[in-house]
């Protein structure tokens, strides 16, 4: 029972798990270098955590994008199927054979990141709108700063 759940089953978990890791990886990845980097402190005081969910969702969706077209291309998986030696075809060949299951499992993963990332964007646009209001001092100033002594706000585009 085990060893048919190895040579069926684990393959295949394996490379969804390493997916789900890199994804994760990603996420957190952009995540913390967009909450705690000196170089978007301020944006970040004035969005809040709405900058890098928008950043980290956009990561993640480039890289699942990048993914969504390698398990249907027949070229690349045909070239594969032929380039790997006949001991490792029974379980590589099984994992090819799930190229479409993958293909879905990608598009639903770029829907999810993309319905964050557009929550990201709708909490930077509050967040933005709010910083123009005189209650927080702090913000107010920010959004009423000058680029090179223009009359745009470097900060806040609102």
């Amino acid at each position: 029972m085990v060893r048919a759940w190895v040579l069926n089953d684990l393959p295949r978990w394996t490379i969804i798990g390493l997916w789900a890791v890199i994804n994760a990886f990603l996420f957190t990845d952009t995540f913390c270098s967009f909450t705690y980097g000196d170089r978007y402190q301020y944006l970040f005081y004035l969005t809040g955590y709405g900058l890098p969910l928008a950043k980290a969702s956009a990561k993640c969706i480039n890289f699942n994008c990048l993914l969504l077209v390698l398990p249907v291309c027949r070229n690349i998986v045909s070239s594969v199927r032929n380039t790997v030696g006949p001991n490792c075809f029974r379980t590589f060949g099984r994992i090819l054979d799930h190229n479409i299951t993958y293909h879905k499992y990608i598009g639903y993963t770029v829907v999810f990141f993309s319905a964050v990332h557009v929550y990201g964007h709708c909490y930077n646009y509050f967040g933005l709108v709010e910083a123009w209001k005189p209650d927080d001092p702090i913000a107010y100033s920010l959004s009423h700063l000058s680029a090179f002594n223009l009359n745009e706000s470097c900060i806040n585009p609102i």
